[in-house]
């Protein structure tokens, strides 16, 4: 499917819950996720990984050596229900557990990043690189509050996949968000991205969760 075609169909409309989700969220969210028949379809090889998984009755998520794509259609419901621009849609291969491309793309102002390992990482055709900040002076600790943080203030934009893109970009030094709330569609694409652009993603230990997405 051309990401043109996609475009008219997440613009507007109306809002409901589903999938055992608490918030609000748009119904584009089903018609963007992927079937289990539909992945036969396309590949039987090939192994389908969602944040809809997560309400399946039954569905295990589990990563293996096989080819898996991660998506998530719509990073950013929230914004989307409000008419913000902060949506982003995230796929991602993984290939004997690694993440070999990444794929972040912005339906509504057509901003396009890519990264395939090994080869660099691109917005929009053009090569992108972290910000060269080198120490961002932000405490690593469990108990991590705002008012310790020597910074001048701490930002978020509703949308993990944008906010790890703008690092991998270089507007922004750093993101942090509590691990427990991220899940592997939220930064599989985006951590290959930061990689590529010459960056890190870690936990909170200092690990890289690179080859744990």
């Amino acid at each position: 499917v051309e990401l043109e075609e996609v475009n008219p169909h997440l613009r507007g409309g109306r809002v409901e819950s589903h999938l055992g989700k608490t918030t609000p969220v748009h119904p584009t969210e089903i018609r963007t996720s992927i079937s289990p028949s539909s992945a036969v379809k396309l590949n039987t090889t090939s192994a389908f990984i969602g944040e809809e998984d997560q309400f399946i009755k039954g569905t295990s998520i589990v990563l293996t050596d096989s080819p898996t794509w991660i998506i998530d259609p719509i990073d950013g419901t929230q914004n989307f229900v409000h008419s913000l621009h902060f949506v982003y849609i995230s796929i991602a291969l993984s290939i004997n557990k690694q993440v070999v491309l990444g794929i972040a793309y912005n339906p509504i102002l057509d901003i396009l990043f890519t990264a395939k390992k090994g080869q660099g990482a691109f917005l929009n055709s053009q090569p992108i690189h972290v910000s060269k900040v080198t120490n961002t002076v932000l405490p690593m600790k469990v108990e991590l509050n705002i008012q310790d943080m020597c910074c001048s203030s701490y930002r978020t934009f509703g949308s993990a996949v944008m906010e790890l893109c703008y690092v991998a970009q270089g507007n922004l030094d750093a993101h942090f968000m509590e691990h427990p709330l991220l899940h592997c569609w939220d930064i599989a694409a985006a951590s290959l991205l930061i990689k590529e652009a010459g960056g890190v993603i870690l936990d909170i230990t200092g690990l890289s969760v690179l080859e744990d997405t």
